[in-house]
C-alpha cells in the first residue's frame, strides 16, 4: 500500500504526542470485582431460559462484576431505585433484583415489550409479591425525553447500562439528568460507532485539543485497533497509524483513546 506523505505522517505524531499528554494524568481504578454468591445466581437465572447469546461465559463474566459494583454502588448511596437502561431481556437487572434479596426497586427501560408470545425468552420476574420490592418495565426509547417523568422514577435513581452501542451510552447520560440521579455504572461498547454529533461532551475534546471530525475518527480508529491482540497480514493494512507507528504503539494510543472518551462522559455528569 502507499506510504503516508510526510504531512500526513508528521500529524499522526503529532497527535499521538497530544493524546498521551492529555491522557497521562487520568487515573483509572480497578474494574473487576466479584459479588458472592453473583456467579451462581447468574447461572441459575440462564439456566432458567432458552441458551442465548446471554448464556456466553465471557457476558455472564461481564455481569458478574457489574453486579458487585452496583451493589457497591447502592449501599453506599443508601435508598434508591436502579434504572437499567437499554435493559433487552433484562438479565442484567433481573440478577439485580436478585442480588438485593428483592428489597431494592429496579426498572427495566427499552424498547423491547414483555408480550406473552416473549415471557419464555426474558428475564422479568412473574412472581412479584406485594411484600416484595417493585419490578417495573418500561417500554420506551430511552433516547425520547418523556420518560424521566414516569412516576416510578422519582425517588433516588442509581442508573446502569451494559453494552449499549455507540452513541446510546450518551443518550443515556444526557436524559438520566434529568432524573435524581445519585449513582451511575455504565459498561459502554462499540466506541468505533460513535458519531461526533451524538458524543455527550463535545467541548471536553475541543479543549483536549482533538477539536474536528478528523480527530474524532482518528482516535475511534486508534480505539478499535487496540481491541486486537495481535493482527493479521491483511488487518488495516492500508491503515496510516500502522504505517507510521508500531502495532504497541497504536494499542497503548488506543487504550488512551478510549480513556479519554470516557472521562468526557464522566466529566459531563460531574458539571450536571
Amino acid at each position: 500500500s502507499k506510504a503516508p506523505s510526510e504531512a500526513t505522517a508528521a500529524w499522526i505524531k503529532g497527535l499521538a504526542r497530544r493524546l498521551r499528554e492529555v491522557a497521562k494524568d487520568l487515573v483509572t481504578g480497578e474494574a473487576c470485582s466479584e459479588m458472592e454468591g453473583g456467579k451462581a445466581l447468574l447461572q441459575r437465572l440462564v439456566a432458567s431460559q432458552k441458551l442465548t447469546c446471554q448464556s456466553k461465559e465471557s457476558n455472564t463474566a461481564q455481569l458478574h462484576s457489574l453486579l458487585a459494583r452496583v451493589k457497591d454502588v447502592v449501599t453506599s448511596v443508601g435508598e434508591a431505585t436502579v434504572l437499567e437502561l437499554g435493559a433487552g431481556k433484562a438479565l442484567f437487572t433481573r440478577g439485580l433484583y436478585e442480588c438485593f434479596e428483592r428489597r431494592v426497586p429496579v426498572i427495566a427501560l427499552d424498547v423491547l415489550e414483555l408480550s406473552e408470545s416473549r415471557k419464555a425468552s426474558f428475564f422479568d420476574p412473574l412472581d412479584v409479591s406485594s411484600t416484595e420490592a417493585p419490578y417495573t418495565r418500561i417500554v420506551t426509547d430511552l433516547r425520547m425525553p418523556d420518560w424521566a417523568d414516569r412516576p416510578e422514577l422519582k425517588s433516588p435513581i442509581v442508573a446502569v447500562t451494559k453494552h449499549l452501542c455507540a452513541g446510546a451510552t450518551d443518550a443515556a447520560l444526557v436524559r438520566v439528568c434529568d432524573l435524581r440521579l445519585i449513582g451511575v455504572c455504565m459498561a459502554p461498547c462499540c466506541h468505533q460507532k460513535l458519531l461526533l454529533d451524538d458524543y455527550c461532551n463535545r467541548s471536553f475534546l475541543e479543549e483536549a485539543g482533538f477539536a474536528n471530525e478528523k480527530h474524532f475518527r482518528a482516535l475511534l480508529t486508534l480505539l478499535q485497533i487496540s481491541c486486537h491482540k495481535e493482527l493479521k497480514e491483511f488487518e488495516y493494512r492500508n491503515q496510516h497509524f500502522l504505517q507510521v507507528l508500531s502495532f504497541l504503539e497504536v494499542k497503548e494510543l488506543g487504550q488512551m483513546a478510549r480513556r479519554v472518551l470516557e472521562e468526557g462522559r464522566a466529566r459531563y455528569l460531574q458539571e450536571r
